[in-house]
């Protein structure tokens, strides 16, 4: 088996479901407690993750319930240096049902989100962090900050943390 480290941020409390989930899994569980911004905890993540010797770190939210043995299924023949995700369900401005994942446009350069048709395995341009798993090699070739809001020159939202960190590693 793989090393996995399962990470969870939170300013206040890990919902009740969640730390269910958690208990029942073989991977060791860091929870980042802090009043910061969601960059700054994401980060912190990462710091925390690197003091390991986990190949892996498996990010969720404090809100989010995987589905049985999500890791196990998202570690299974991956490639080096893949990111793989198991992204929860978001819903569209018209009402849809769809996995927090997006693919890119190239004709209009937006995103949209990825259409579920079943169980599989998508390539996705990004998504959301929770349900992430990310291999060390990742975190160890870009440089820090790891995650980082942007903003536009007249101070407006740019990019948040989650598409800085998936631009990069696009790149990469």
């Amino acid at each position: 088996m793989e090393d996995v480290v399962i990470s969870v941020i939170t300013r206040d409390i890990v919902h009740a479901p969640t730390v269910q989930w958690l208990c029942n899994q073989a991977f060791p569980v860091h929870v980042v407690q802090s009043p910061g911004t969601i960059e700054h905890n994401r980060n912190l993540q990462v710091v925390r993750f690197l003091k390991t010797k986990a190949d892996w770190l498996f990010i969720l939210d404090n809100d989010v319930v995987p589905v049985e043995r999500t890791i196990e299924k998202l570690l299974d023949n991956i490639p080096a240096k893949v990111c793989r995700v198991a992204p929860p369900w978001t819903i569209t401005p018209n009402k849809n049902r769809c996995p927090m994942a997006y693919r890119w446009e190239d004709d209009v350069a937006l995103y949209f989100p990825l259409s579920y048709q079943a169980e599989g395995i998508y390539e996705a341009a990004m998504c959301g962090m929770s349900g992430s798993l990310i291999p060390r090699s990742v975190f160890e070739e870009l440089q820090q900050p790891w995650f980082k809001m942007t903003h536009t020159a007249d101070g407006l939202l740019d990019e948040t943390e989650d598409v800085f960190f998936w631009h990069r590693v696009r790149e990469l």
